[in-house]
């Protein structure tokens, strides 16, 4: 199960995230998508968070590539609030038990509260999650 988080606050220029949004779809090109293999979720943050879609959401990769957009995705500009889409991901229940559970987060690395993204990461790595960092 893979989850990316996408920063989309002002520190982030439109053009590079719809770049962003590129990459994720290429990235999503590389996996079998299914409910037996890999499931794709996806949200956008900056203040706040908008969830584009639950790992329980598409079944396919065509839906899920179809869902790689800014309608979906939204460009939200604001403050990076790297902390609150890290912890909203980590206590999602829709990640199986038993299965590997990957958070990637793409963002320029400017969180708005350091100390507390690194709790939210160390939480979710205690929680067995792996994270993968993506720097724009």
């Amino acid at each position: 199960d893979v989850f990316f988080i996408l920063d989309a606050s002002s520190s982030i220029w439109v053009e590079d995230y719809r770049k962003t949004l590129d990459f994720v779809s290429q990235v999503i090109t590389r996996f079998d998508i299914s409910d037996a293999d890999t499931r794709i979720g996806a949200l956008s943050f900056s203040d706040d968070y908008t969830i584009g879609f639950d790992l329980d959401r598409y079944r396919t990769k065509g839906e899920v590539l179809a869902s790689i957009d800014e309608r979906t995705l939204p460009y939200k500009t604001g403050v990076t609030n790297t902390d609150v889409a890290i912890r909203y991901v980590r206590e999602n229940f829709a990640f199986r038990e038993d299965i590997t559970k990957v958070m990637i987060v793409i963002t320029d690395g400017g969180s708005r509260s350091p100390g507390a993204t690194e709790r939210e990461a160390d939480l979710a790595r205690d929680k067995g999650f792996h994270m993968v960092v993506v720097g724009v």
